[in-house]
């Protein structure tokens, strides 16, 4: 077991909801009202970001094994929208 910190400047908590065969989490933490997707890799935690700066919530759902998180976040106007983070596996 190993315990997935919040982001530096603390966080109320987050949850694990995924993980693929290369050992990748994916999940939600967040703070000040602010809820941001994650995935963990290599030890290390990387916000997977918002669809818009003036956004304030994204959530990771799945994982595959091409590093395709697949989730959700809100617009500027807080309307829900799914989100596809394709992402490059480094080697």
């Amino acid at each position: 077991m190993i315990k997935l910190r919040p982001f530096p400047g603390g966080g109320y908590g987050g949850e694990a909801v995924a993980i693929n065969e290369h050992g990748q989490v994916i999940g939600n933490t967040g703070t000040s009202g602010v809820q941001h997707a994650f995935v963990w890799e290599n030890g290390r935690m990387t916000d997977l970001g918002l669809l818009s700066p003036k956004s304030w919530w994204s959530s990771a759902a799945a994982i595959n094994e091409h590093d395709q998180i697949v989730g959700n976040s809100t617009t500027a106007r807080g309307k829900g929208r799914a989100v596809l983070w394709t992402r490059n596996r480094s080697t």
